[in-house]
This record gives structure tokens, sequence and C-alpha cells, in this order.
């Protein structure tokens, strides 16, 4: 739905794929290519921005290291909004959890690469 006012969004994307591996990250919304990033294992990439008002931001972001190339969709506004304002994703070779930064009672939450959730 619509919204008066819009809070800004941090993304920040860890590196925890193994150790000595790189990962390179390109992140983009409809509006918006952030380029492409290369994070050290243990590193972190991040990005902000306001959710348009009407609650259809969207970013996704391919991810590459080694033979491997994944994407995933990391801010759905549908899925994200109202889930953290600072958001700390960690990717590894087989799933992405994601946990609001600003809130130490918040657990992890899991996705494998098809955006299921994973246990």
């Amino acid at each position: 739905g619509l919204r008066f006012k819009t809070h800004e969004v941090k993304e920040c994307i860890r590196n925890d794929i193994g150790f000595g591996i790189d990962l390179t990250v390109h992140c983009r919304s409809d509006d918006d290519d952030l380029g492409v990033h290369d994070i050290l294992y243990g590193g972190v990439y991040s990005f902000s921005f306001k959710p348009n008002i009407f609650g259809a931001t969207h970013f996704y972001c391919s991810f590459s290291w080694q033979n491997a190339e994944k994407s995933f969709d990391i801010y759905k506004d549908e899925r994200d909004y109202s889930r953290c304002e600072d958001c700390s994703w960690r990717v590894t070779e087989h799933y992405l959890c994601v946990s609001a930064t600003d809130s130490l009672a918040s657990p992890e939450t899991c996705y494998d690469w098809n955006g299921k959730f994973y246990l």
C-alpha cells in the first residue's frame, strides 16, 4: 500500500562462503545499478536506500565465486519492509541468512538459493 514516509534501509552482505574464497556481488534494482563488488572471505559490502512510497522496491543481486553463479532477491518490499532497517546477510555456498543488525533479539532467517526457507 501507499506510505506517507519510508525509513532508510541498509543492507550488509557478508562473504561466508569459505576461507580464501572471494565473492563477487552485483546488486541492482529497477532504478539503480550498484556495480560489481569483490568481497574477501569475512568481508562485507553494504548499501543503503529508501524504499519507495508505493511498496514496490526490489533489489536483486548476482553472486559468483569459483565456478558458481547464483542470484537472489536481497530486498523485496513485501517480504522485508518490516523485517529490519539495518539488515545483515550472511552468504554461504548453499544458503543465505538474514538478521536485523539493530536488534539482538532478532533470529536469523535462512533461504536456499531458490528463495525457500532453509532450516
